[in-house]
């Protein structure tokens, strides 16, 4: 055999057993099922999740909370007003109001995703799959992640998986009750422990109110149908 196919053999073999071993590696490291528990309960929730239609009331409202351009009937007593912290009137009820850009989630998760894990950018996946906003961002990484990983995958696809993996980590608390809220509104609820989180999309916003699930479901509809925008 001559010298210079000796060599070539011999580079391959040598970037055969690197490629082979940068699969071991991160197959042995990818994360195990039982280390998220709670991502089978997010799951279900997703997987089941209802769908209210709300409209705007033709209730002359006088009384309103204002913030950051959302208007909703004044239900509530100040408890922080520099924290836009409320409590439902004649109750211990909180109400918290937040404002967030309507694909924070998703820009946030593309910057975590380099960064840790296996370094895998889902900024083109994301797109490919026209996820650019929030609550597709939770659809998307529900209906794609796995656990179950192989020498025979490609190292690219285990990289993603891992990313998958660990953007559900860093964007869910255990939410057991997903509800999309449709008709003259467009959003979603999310119910974890003693916590639900409303959300209203609005232009390029997502408006927060954050609640306890004490708050009863019809009081909590009827005021979102007071809600204006200006």
């Amino acid at each position: 055999m001559k010298k210079s196919v000796k060599i070539i053999l011999i580079i391959f073999i040598v970037l055969f057993l690197i490629y082979l071993g940068i699969k071991i590696f991160l197959v042995v490291s990818f994360p195990k099922e039982n280390e998220y528990p709670y991502i089978e309960n997010v799951k279900k929730a997703f997987n089941n999740k209802e769908t209210i239609t709300i409209k705007k009331t033709n209730e002359q409202i006088m009384d309103y909370v204002e913030f950051r351009g959302l208007k909703i009937r004044n239900d509530f007593e100040v408890a922080d007003e520099n924290e836009h912290a409320y409590k439902l009137k004649d109750t211990s009820i909180p109400v918290f109001f937040n404002i967030n850009e309507l694909n924070s989630m998703v820009t946030f998760v593309e910057k975590e995703t380099s960064n840790v894990g296996f370094w895998y950018n889902l900024k083109k996946d994301f797109d490919k799959n026209n996820v650019d906003n929030n609550f597709k961002l939770y659809e998307y990484l529900i209906n794609n992640y796995t656990f179950k990983t192989s020498i025979f995958k490609s190292i690219n696809s285990i990289r993603r998986d891992y990313a998958l993996i660990l953007s559900l980590n860093i964007t869910f608390p255990s939410y057991n009750k997903v509800t999309v809220i449709n008709g003259d509104y467009k959003g979603y609820i999310l119910e974890t422990e003693g916590i639900k989180i409303v959300r209203i999309e609005h232009g390029n916003y997502e408006y927060m109110i954050a609640t306890s699930n004490e708050y009863p479901d019809s009081k909590l509809y009827d005021v979102i149908s007071t809600i204006e925008f200006e």
